[in-house]
């Protein structure tokens, strides 16, 4: 008992004779309070690009790619998880990333410009993002309440938030200029500073494009003069080649959840992905576009009986008589157009309707109900996703035909810098002929991407992009190579009054994953078109009107949304916040100076 009685009074004389006031019981290893830029880059990245995903998700809806969103219903509910997650993720880790990575020495200069060029870049990328979908946003006290408790971060003005993030972009051009080491823990471009270099002038091309219809609004010598400058002086520094892309590529690992987001929808049982819209498959059919099986993945070839009321309900558009293309398979006009556009061969044959039937969608704004057809709708491929090539009908589950998920999130590619160089070729300069060579390159670039991305995903079939090849892989025939299909288009952009809007419509068929980018082309030059009139017929100029808004509207029935609206938390919880404005209302963003409205 003695022996017990000393080693007890022993421990605890050891113990109290530490000082009590350095004992922090409410230090957690795991989390700690002050950290390095290497360790905040990587999660910083990957949740941006993760938010970045849903916002150009609910913007593929919007533009009429999926039926994610195309219903337009947007309450104060609809964004608070993406809001949250922005500012309490990126936005305070990025905050203390850029006080870490700016450190000097004695003599003021910086000891890491390159890390630090990094967090400006995204920064400057973050914000205007936000301000681009919701307008006046917190900036300058958005962080604060890191340091100093405040929350109740003041709403910075739209327009003074995009002149502070040009300083941030040229800041970070300035920084990375005199870089040389390399920043640390960078999952983007593994540290290389040259590609930095090009997505900091890229993002600014972005930015001044962005801008130009904003009334007042000036930069540097002028938004034009410096579109120009860009374009005349510094296109050698801005993304030009696919191997350059902003973007974030994730990786093969189930268990910790980096995969792409797309992956838990399509794969986590029967695909549970958006419907895809029927106009994006039927003109891309009619077009003989040599990305069909690298965006979509079929899954069967089964046709519905219209006899058996399951199947019926089951059939797309089945509750909406204002569809213009419907289950394409059983719409007459439909089949008679693709047979007449060498798709198919006989509208009666079996192998050609199964063909036309595996691809299941729906058109634009289809408010009919949900029945259990995940296993019939066409879900995305080994593009941009990291999904399966199509190479014949599969079904989509979790033990059949799964693909592994290292696919991307593309915040600024080479396609994208070429389709800013079209619009100023066209807007500012005022040459055709320019915007027509430029739309060549365009085309080249959207292709590369598309076969090099999906060649690059592990698992897959995917073939090179050549008819011959893809018809091989596919066993159908109606697929032309990239170089016939350039002649096509631009053929189309010689034949067409409003050069823009052939521009613009290839950009549609080429930014699949990427909706955000068409939102706001389209919110800044009203391009591609969207007409009431399409709604009663089908084209390749325009795009289709929702099915729900019958010409002329009605009343009840949401408009487009030229923003999108306040999260509620936010309203309750941040004093300065004192007013939600809806979607679809009078107020848009800055720049917008299109205000579009369906009627």
């Amino acid at each position: 008992m003695l022996k017990k009685f000393t080693l007890v009074a022993a421990t605890m004389f050891f113990a109290f004779s530490c000082d009590f006031y350095d004992l922090d019981i409410n230090v957690d290893p795991n989390n700690p309070i002050v950290t390095t830029a290497d360790l905040l880059l990587p999660s910083i990245q990957y949740d941006w690009a993760g938010d970045y995903q849903f916002m150009h998700n609910v913007s593929a809806g919007i533009m009429g790619h999926t039926s994610n969103s195309d219903g337009l219903g947007f309450t104060q509910n609809s964004f608070d998880g993406i809001w949250r997650s922005v500012y309490l993720n990126e936005v305070a880790d990025l905050d203390e990333y850029i006080k870490s990575a700016g450190v000097t020495d004695a003599n003021d200069v910086l000891l890491t410009p390159a890390a630090l060029a990094v967090g400006q870049v995204l920064k400057a990328h973050i914000f205007t993002t936000m301000v681009d979908l919701f307008g006046d946003v917190p900036f300058s006290e958005a962080s604060l309440g890191n340091d100093d408790g405040n929350v109740n971060p003041a709403f910075d003005a739209q327009a003074d938030i995009y002149t502070a993030c040009f300083e941030l972009v040229d800041q970070a051009i300035a920084n990375l200029d005199v870089a040389v080491l390399e920043p640390e823990g960078d999952l983007i471009y593994r540290g290389d500073i040259d590609s930095w270099k090009a997505a900091a002038y890229s993002l600014k091309l972005k930015m001044l494009i962005q801008v130009r219809g904003a009334t007042g609004f000036s930069y540097g010598s002028g938004v034009d003069a410096e579109i120009r400058d860009l374009i005349d002086n510094n296109s050698g520094e801005m993304i030009s080649s696919n191997a350059d892309n902003f973007g974030f590529r994730y990786n093969t690992n189930v268990d910790q959840g980096q995969r792409h987001p797309w992956m838990g929808a399509v794969y986590g049982g029967d695909n549970a992905f958006s419907y895809i819209s029927h106009q994006l498959m039927y003109e891309m059919l009619i077009n003989g576009d040599p990305r069909i099986a690298y965006y979509f993945n079929r899954q069967t070839t089964a046709i519905l009986d219209q006899e058996d009321p399951t199947d019926q309900n089951t059939t797309p558009c089945s509750q909406n008589s204002a569809c213009i293309y419907g289950y394409m398979v059983l719409n007459e006009n439909v089949m008679t157009e693709l047979q007449g556009a060498g798709v198919i061969t006989d509208v009666t044959s079996n192998g050609d309707r199964g063909y036309i039937a595996s691809f299941f969608g729906r058109d634009k704004g289809d408010p009919s109900g949900v029945p259990l057809d995940g296993a019939l709708r066409t879900a995305p491929g080994v593009y941009p996703m990291g999904g399966q090539f199509d190479d014949g009908v599969s079904k989509i589950n979790s033990s059949d035909g799964l693909g592994l998920g290292d696919g991307s999130t593309f915040f600024i590619t080479a396609p994208m810098v070429s389709l800013y160089k079209m619009e100023a070729y066209l807007q500012i300069y005022n040459d055709e002929a320019a915007a027509r060579t430029e739309l060549a390159n365009f085309l080249d670039l959207s292709f590369d991407l598309v076969e090099s991305a999906s060649t690059a995903i592990a698992g897959t079939d995917a073939t090179a992009m050549t008819a011959a090849a893809i018809s091989a892989a596919t066993a159908h025939d109606h697929v032309v190579d990239p170089a016939d299909y350039t002649i096509a288009a631009l053929a189309r952009y010689d034949a067409a009054g409003d050069k823009m809007n052939v521009v613009f419509k290839e950009a549609w068929y080429s930014m699949w994953g990427a909706g955000l980018e068409l939102y706001n082309s389209h919110r800044r030059s009203d391009y591609p078109r969207m007409k009431a009139e399409q709604s009663g017929s089908r084209g390749i100029a325009d795009i289709q009107y929702p099915t729900f808004r019958a010409t002329g509207g009605t009343s009840g029935q949401r408009d487009f949304p030229i923003r999108w609206t306040y999260p509620i938390s936010e309203f309750n919880l941040n004093s300065n916040l004192t007013d939600i404005l809806v979607s679809d209302g009078a107020s848009g963003i800055f720049w917008d100076s299109q205000l579009f409205k369906y009627n």
